[in-house]
């Protein structure tokens, strides 16, 4: 399918599976992959990715960051949104704008390795969208994360 020529509307969950399949592949324990219909969530943890307060990658992040990638690069018919979660402790702005920067170090990374920019767009959310209950340190800890949204570019050639 990444041939140069225009991905028929039938081929699409093909192609997002095959590329689904591949991503759950390098995840291991700290990536989560979920599907829903043709849309690929990837959930970066940030304990993992960050240290707490920091936009900076862990080294740990950066080789795992590198080879989804390099997935991503071969499926150039998606596009990639990076959103930036944290908790809601501490200030807002500050959370706002951790959030932003943690979203945007993921996305350079993509890029410096050979993901095109033009395909990534960049969110943060601060603490506006948790995933569990800020009242503890675990429901914090899982709110604290980047995800990556893969969606399908139809009709359009690699």
């Amino acid at each position: 399918m990444n041939s140069g020529r225009r991905v028929r509307p039938d081929e699409i969950g093909y192609y997002m599976d095959v590329q689904q399949a591949r991503l759950q592949q390098i995840g291991g324990q700290w990536l989560g992959v979920m599907r829903r219909g043709l849309s690929i969530r990837l959930s970066l943890p940030g304990r993992w990715s960050f240290t707490v307060g920091s936009a900076e990658l862990s080294s740990g992040a950066q080789p795992a960051l590198s080879s989804i990638a390099r997935v991503l690069a071969d499926y150039r018919l998606s596009l990639i949104t990076v959103h930036g979660h944290t908790d809601d402790s501490g200030d807002p702005v500050f959370n706002q704008t951790l959030s932003e920067k943690r979203a945007l170090a993921v996305a350079r990374h993509l890029v410096s390795e050979g993901v095109a920019s033009d395909r990534i767009l960049v969110v943060g959310h601060g603490p506006a969208d948790p995933l569990a209950s800020n009242a503890t340190e675990a429901g914090r800890e899982e709110n604290r994360r980047v995800e990556l949204e893969v969606v399908p570019l139809t009709g359009k050639t690699p």
